[in-house]
């Protein structure tokens, strides 16, 4: 059987990394992986390119608050974002707390197989529950003292009788989506967006190898 013939924008694709070969330095990663005498998994002597062009782009993307505003809403609030590690967690009550942005989560381990992410806001007035991680058997909010289950249901009202049209049922924490892989914890504020494991797409295979489950954080510096 002949092979079908290539299309134009895979024509162009392969112009485009022959030029990116021959303006980079040498040798290249790939030159490398063909000279170690052990040789590395398949997966990692694949190349993609995918030519971005090369017109200037304009100075607004970098001060402008639209721009911003664009990002936070198509990225931040979309994305699937790695959050910590589930050694960063180990027991239940366990928890940090993620800002991105204008956003905060409560990133707390619930039970020995559950992480859950709850809007870091107190339902009654907004103010905060949590300003930095620790281990806590509920969260109080340190305003008017409504406190909330590690399962995010509304477990106490001061003063309830105030409150009458306050259906505790109704009145859990916000949740953002969370998922694991390897070890890592992820979360994602958008609760239609796609599955972790679709959004990795060849990532776990790349480092299968690696063994990234049983490693370990040994010295964290935050900038």
């Amino acid at each position: 059987m002949s092979k079908p013939e290539s299309t134009s924008s895979d024509m162009i694709a392969t112009d485009a990394l022959k030029q990116v070969t021959r303006n980079r330095p040498a040798p290249s990663l790939q030159e490398i992986y063909a000279e170690d005498a052990k040789k590395p998994p398949a997966h990692m002597r694949k190349e993609s390119y995918r030519p971005m062009g090369n017109d200037d782009i304009s100075i607004e993307r970098y001060f402008s608050k639209a721009w911003h505003d664009q990002e936070v809403e198509s990225v931040w609030r979309k994305t699937w974002q790695f959050a910590c590690r589930v050694e960063d967690i180990p027991n239940v009550g366990d928890h940090i707390v993620y800002n991105i942005v204008h956003d905060s989560l409560i990133v707390v381990r619930t039970s020995d197989s559950e992480i859950r992410a709850y809007i870091n806001a107190c339902l009654h007035r907004g103010t905060m529950l949590r300003k930095e991680g620790g281990c806590v058997k509920q969260f109080r909010c340190p305003f008017h003292g409504f406190t909330w289950a590690l399962d995010g249901s509304l477990s106490e009202i001061p003063g309830e009788w105030d409150f009458e049209h306050i259906n505790k049922s109704e009145f859990g924490l916000p949740e953002a989506r969370v998922d694991t892989w390897a070890g890592f914890v992820f979360v994602n504020f958008d609760h239609g967006c796609e599955s972790l494991e679709s959004y990795l797409e060849i990532l776990p295979d790349h480092f299968k190898s690696f063994d990234l489950e049983n490693r370990y954080k040994a010295h964290h510096i935050a900038k």
